[in-house]
């Protein structure tokens, strides 16, 4: 599971983790870089899939 937020990886996820910067070597400015400079890369869910799902199929 992969998270830009970290208050969400730890809300959902069992195990949350920092992943990787997501760095913007040529300096241009875009929403991606701004907003969501990390990347956190998590364990398991805390619920099971089906539940999670239900409640964020609407993501994105």
């Amino acid at each position: 599971m992969l998270w830009s937020d970290p208050s969400l990886a730890a809300k959902t996820n069992t195990r949350p983790g920092w992943g990787v910067h997501n760095g913007n070597s040529q300096g241009v400015k875009n929403k991606e870089s701004d907003d969501h400079p990390d990347i956190y890369v998590c364990g398991p869910l805390k619920k099971p899939w089906a539940e999670f799902w239900a409640k964020t199929e609407d993501f994105g």
